[in-house]
């Protein structure tokens, strides 16, 4: 590996409140600096994370160098082909020795523009794409799904975050015995207890807090959460139960009008984007996360690392590895308003063996998902990369 430090650009769709671009964040923030420059390409310059890229970093983003044809002129796969020209030319300009794309999405692009310019690129799941493909894929499901298994087979690393997100990666891509690093996401506990030090952005109402994060969409399944609040509140009588919603996303006017109609004013509380979250869920009684499915949530380990009671639904991939099959935390199935409910009964009810995992899942935390954990293994993937031995042969 030549003595230069080098140049990995990193490409995501933009800097919005997801789990994903909060791992991209961790990635551009924490790389040794003394091996390795980074740079950041988005799609679009936008997002709650933009303010969070680290100074150092360049940025450069598809739609600040171009602008969307009309409407007659916008013919299928034509801004996909100039997205794919346009990341070449940038490859060029940052001098970049390596890609690494993050999300399925960018790898579309990523692997078109990385044939061109012959150079050695990681590919990053995030999520488990027998769940996930279909959520976020509205259009040209055959064609795209062709491209991203030839993109993934061809990838010098491909990269999953959890062991469920590998299975799904090696099953719904046909992957058959391509290598497929297993590197975790991770949080920086440090700055997690001194964030979650700082006073309460949001009033503490008395009673039973729970807390949960994450974007408000399909996905995360906040319906069935907010159902199980109804259950407790309105058939079970514990008037002393409050959900605060930390996040933003396309299904907030629906939540908020099934608070309503549930009546659940005095109950739900939507705090939109927190910039320090810690400090509202390390003041809660319980974090619960109700998603359908994920890859390996941050907002688990954020949870987690809060010293604070977990209570997550079972998902394919994720939540059952982290919690050690529900040693650490609470795990039930997903989309069942019912178990939810009985959980967070159970939590209300047994609050003191609940809070008795709360040590031994902090320490799994620092051991397995913390920034000295997980950042060597990727930099040894990315290096094992840039160095050739991690490229297929076929």
């Amino acid at each position: 590996m030549p003595s230069r430090k080098q140049r990995i650009l990193f490409t995501i769709g933009s800097m919005g409140g997801g789990g994903a671009e909060r791992q991209t964040i961790n990635y551009l923030r924490y790389l040794d600096r003394d091996r390795y420059e980074p740079a950041l390409y988005l799609h679009y310059r936008q997002g709650e994370f933009l303010n969070q890229i680290p100074l150092d970093v360049p940025v450069v983003a598809f739609w600040d160098r171009h602008v969307p044809p009309r409407r007659h002129l916008r013919l299928p796969g034509r801004i996909f082909a100039r997205q794919v020209q346009d990341l070449t030319r940038v490859l060029i300009e940052q001098r970049s020795d390596a890609v690494c794309a993050v999300t399925s999405l960018a790898v579309l692009a990523t692997s078109r523009a990385v044939r061109r310019r012959r150079l050695p690129w990681l590919a990053v799941e995030m999520a488990d794409p027998r769940l996930d493909f279909g959520h976020q894929v509205k259009r040209f499901r055959l064609l795209k799904r062709w491209i991203l298994t030839r993109a993934y087979r061809q990838a010098d690393a491909a990269i999953a975050v959890s062991a469920g997100c590998r299975e799904g990666m090696r099953q719904f891509y046909r992957l058959g015995t391509k290598p497929i690093a297993l590197v975790r996401n991770f949080v920086d506990v440090a700055e997690i207890d001194r964030l979650a030090g700082q006073p309460n952005p949001c009033p503490e109402l008395p009673g039973f807090r729970i807390v949960t994060v994450g974007r408000l969409d399909e996905q995360k399944g906040h319906v069935y959460l907010l159902e199980a609040v109804a259950r407790l509140v309105h058939d079970g009588g514990r008037r002393n139960v409050r959900l605060d919603i930390l996040g933003q996303g396309p299904l907030e006017g629906e939540l908020k009008s099934l608070v309503r109609s549930r009546n659940l004013e005095n109950h739900v509380r939507f705090l939109g984007f927190q910039t320090n979250p810690f400090a509202v869920i390390a003041r809660c009684h319980l974090f619960c996360l109700p998603s359908i499915y994920e890859g390996l949530p941050l907002a688990l380990l954020e949870g987690m690392a809060c010293r604070v009671p977990v209570l997550t639904t079972d998902c394919p991939s994720g939540p059952h590895e982290v919690l050690e099959g529900g040693r650490l935390g609470g795990l039930v199935r997903p989309a069942n308003a019912a178990v939810l409910a009985e959980a967070i009964g159970d939590a209300m009810d047994r609050y003191a063996d609940w809070t008795a995992r709360v040590a031994a899942a902090r320490l799994r935390i620092e051991r397995e998902f913390s920034i000295a954990a997980v950042m060597p293994r990727f930099e040894s993937v990315l290096n094992e990369t840039l160095c050739g031995t991690s490229r297929p042969t076929g």
